[in-house]
């Protein structure tokens, strides 16, 4: 043994990063989560005796590995709201005042305000009109309240309660009318409204790069829970459909025990679909412990946001809820934006104090002493000494099971962000294992140097050896390191076989594609903050399953091509 394997070895075992030496490890140590499937434990295989620590006998078998499929695939019922993708037609009558609801489509139950404007008999905006309104509403339709107009303006609420077409006309003190038609539906997403201050909401929104919190209420099924809500995601909130994150005050929390909860927009992805199927294939595909979704009707009070996706956030909830500990190192790969290169690619930083910045400790006692030693220690370790060590320190099939996962879904954003390193340092087995995260930037759509994450080109063929060194700083080392040994790199491609040989599939995909989509018809009809027009909405998701058939096929050709590297 030489001096530097000497060291690491003695270092794990202060930490306790590794058990004791010559240990037998449990082979069920694994933990099974609630969607179903391992979370990992001793990946399958057993001690052979020798050496410290927990690790595979066999790694170089792909029929190693647990691959548990999920048994329970069922899909909720759903009755489409309607066969064609187009708002209804609407019957609007401006003589003198124009209102203006967020949206047409209304959940029944929801309030929903309408702004009123007053125009002047030359067209123009009348600043100096003032007084009241008179609402009518047809049965279906209840006013909550009536502002009177100043400089020009009003507001009215109301409420929807009856499906189908209602119209609701205003008119003015001085006779004038306007008219505008609301349709009311039984939406099938839930429905949450979140309360600002309208001036704390647009303080944030005018500086969306800092992360300033306001006070906010989440109101769910009547009930209200206080708490702070700020804009989430890193270059997203300057896009035009916000995300929010929501810290909720500690006796505030949601029936299941969660405090923290994050809003995505999509706004990038034009489907709406792609971090759903992603998951999906993770969820059912996988052993890999994965965030649970839904898709959520949003209103900033009483006006439509849009629809939301709401992933589980990867915290000490995540984690109790798996049965792992709380307390345990979590990790998460999100540099901002001035630090994206090399960014949280697990290479060792210039500046030893750029560590928090690249990677955040969100659980964890060990002030990042274990993430520095992986990074700097165990990453550095020469060809041998590494793929000797990998399988005692790392999970090793959880990472090339989730860079398989990437490779399917053709997701590139992991490299340098969007993943969490967790490990446990009282388990028995305690190994670092992956947990993937932020998977929009998927199955086809990829960042392009001239369009960003906007490019609306469709990729079939990207590299499945991204993240390994190509001689730019655009790699990960640890999927380096491990790629770059013959048996991981076999095992490696045999998981993206069971993959497109298994949940990767059109036909299982579709099917659930479909049944989303139904479930949020009206809901992502409604939304005027999207980025697609509902005219291209059925076009954007057959992308995506377009990709899956062409992903397949590509790979299945890759695959079948001699393995040349070395």
């Amino acid at each position: 043994m030489n001096k530097l394997t000497a060291c690491l070895h003695i270092f794990f075992l202060t930490i306790a990063l590794v058990g004791c030496a010559g240990g037998e490890p449990d082979p069920n140590e694994g933990t099974t989560n609630k969607d179903g499937g391992s979370t990992g434990g001793a990946d399958g295989g057993s001690s052979d005796g020798g050496g410290p620590g927990y690790f595979m006998t066999d790694v170089s078998s792909p029929d190693a590995a647990p691959w548990p499929l999920s048994t329970d695939t069922s899909l909720p019922s759903c009755k489409p709201w309607s066969d064609a993708w187009v708002l209804p037609p609407q019957n609007v009558k401006n003589k003198g005042l124009k209102l203006k609801p967020s949206a047409v489509l209304q959940p029944l139950g929801a309030e929903e305000t309408i702004e009123v404007k007053i125009y002047d008999k030359a067209g123009k905006h009348d600043t100096k009109a003032a007084g009241k309104l008179t609402v009518k509403t047809p049965v279906g339709v209840t006013v909550v309240h009536t502002q009177e107009v100043k400089a020009g303006r009003a507001d009215i609420i109301v409420k929807v309660t009856k499906e189908g077409a209602h119209n609701v006309t205003a008119t003015f003190t001085n006779g004038e009318t306007g008219s505008v038609d609301l349709f009311g539906f039984t939406s099938q997403l839930p429905v949450w409204r979140i309360d600002v201050d309208p001036a704390d909401l647009a303080k944030i929104y005018a500086d969306p790069n800092t992360k300033i919190w306001i006070p906010a209420a989440l109101i769910i099924d009547g009930k209200t829970r206080k708490g702070k809500m700020r804009l989430h995601g890193g270059s997203s909130r300057t896009f035009k459909k916000k995300s929010f994150r929501l810290n909720l005050d500690k006796d505030q929390r949601m029936p299941d025990g969660r405090r923290k909860l994050v809003l995505r927009a999509e706004f990038v992805d034009k489907s709406q679909v792609r971090s759903f199927v992603a998951y999906e294939v993770m969820r059912h595909g996988t052993w890999l412990a994965s965030s649970r979704l839904m898709n959520v009707h949003l209103r900033l009070g009483a006006r439509y946001h849009g629809v939301m996706l709401h992933p589980e956030r990867i915290d000490s909830h995540f984690l109790k809820d798996r049965g792992w500990n709380k307390d345990g190192s979590l990790y998460e790969a999100d540099p901002p934006f001035a630090k994206s290169v090399p960014g949280g690619n697990l290479t060792v930083p210039k500046n030893k104090d750029d560590y928090p910045d690249l990677y955040q400790e969100h659980e964890g006692k060990l002030d990042y002493k274990d993430l520095i030693e992986l990074i700097e220690v165990v990453l550095q370790l020469p060809d041998d000494e590494f793929e000797q060590n990998a399988d005692r320190i790392i999970k090793t099939d959880d990472i090339l099971v989730a860079l398989a996962l990437f490779a399917v879904t053709q997701n590139q954003d992991w490299v340098k962000k969007n993943y969490y390193l967790y490990r446990d340092p009282k388990a028995t087995d305690s190994r670092w294992t992956i947990i993937p995260w932020d998977l929009d930037l998927s199955l086809g759509h990829l960042w392009t140097e001239e369009n960003d994450v906007f490019d609306e080109n469709i990729f079939t063929d990207g590299n499945p050896y991204v993240g390994m060194n190509n001689g730019t700083l655009f790699y990960n080392q640890l999927a380096d390191r491990l790629l770059s040994v013959k048996r991981f790199r076999q095992r490696y491609r045999a998981f993206i076989a069971h993959l497109i040989e298994g949940r990767f599939n059109t036909s299982f995909l579709a099917a659930r594609i479909d049944n989303t989509m139904c479930r949020m018809q009206p809901d992502i009809l409604a939304d005027k903050l999207k980025r697609a027009k509902n005219e291209e909405l059925l076009s954007r998701v057959q992308e995506v399953k377009d990709f899956i058939t062409g992903r397949r096929t590509w790979l299945k050709t890759w695959l079948a091509e001699p393995d040349t590297k070395k």
